[in-house]
């Protein structure tokens, strides 16, 4: 929602999240698991309260902190470590969401990082700074549960309570793989088509 008193916000602020001192170590982070995905998922209604607010609100930065920190990974472009993020926060957090409210903050650039693959080649990662990574995480806790009950039942990739390992048993599910008496074909069933194929 856009205010023409962005400054309502800047205010709000100011007396919201100095640094973000305490993290509930008892409250679970959302992520991934192993047990499947509930059957039916229904869509939420769009959220009564601002969603700007929300994904900014004490309790979701502190959420968001906590999956940062339990995610660690390499310093950004700033060279800030995910340790090093909550004491700056605690003396900068205050600018921040000024920045944000005014429509000023802009994301560092990522920090390019190659990192070798087993079969001898290279693959390119883009590093956030930790910051950015902690603002990215808390609106993604506040869009989730409004967009992921939309998604396909098949769709398994990024989101809550999915995994990749639950993907590949629905897929195996779904297909048999029979090779011939003489090892030289193998036919595929799905369901009620026969796909077959002949190796020389």
């Amino acid at each position: 929602m856009v205010r023409d008193g962005r400054n309502d916000r800047s205010q709000a602020a100011q007396a919201e999240l100095p640094g973000l001192e305490a993290v509930n170590a008892a409250e679970g982070s959302a992520g991934r698991s192993d047990q499947p995905a509930p059957a039916e998922r229904k869509a939420q209604p769009a959220p009564s309260t601002d969603l700007w607010e929300t994904a900014f609100s004490r309790e979701n930065m502190q959420r968001a902190l906590q999956r940062v920190e339990k995610n660690k990974g390499a310093p950004g472009v700033d060279g800030m470590t995910v340790t090093e993020l909550r004491s700056w926060l605690k003396a900068h957090w205050k600018d921040t969401r000024v920045a944000l409210d005014e429509g000023k903050y802009r994301p560092q650039p990522v920090r390019r990082v190659v990192i070798p693959k087993p079969d001898g080649g290279q693959r390119e990662l883009g590093v956030p700074t930790a910051l950015d990574r902690l603002i990215q995480q808390a609106i993604a806790q506040a869009l989730t549960p409004i967009f992921d009950p939309e998604f396909s039942e098949h769709s398994f990739g990024f989101r809550p309570g999915r995994s990749s390992h639950q993907a590949v048993r629905a897929a195996r599910g779904g297909v048999t793989w029979r090779r011939g008496s003489n090892g030289s074909s193998m036919s595929i069933w799905s369901g009620s088509s026969t796909v077959s194929s002949t190796t020389p």
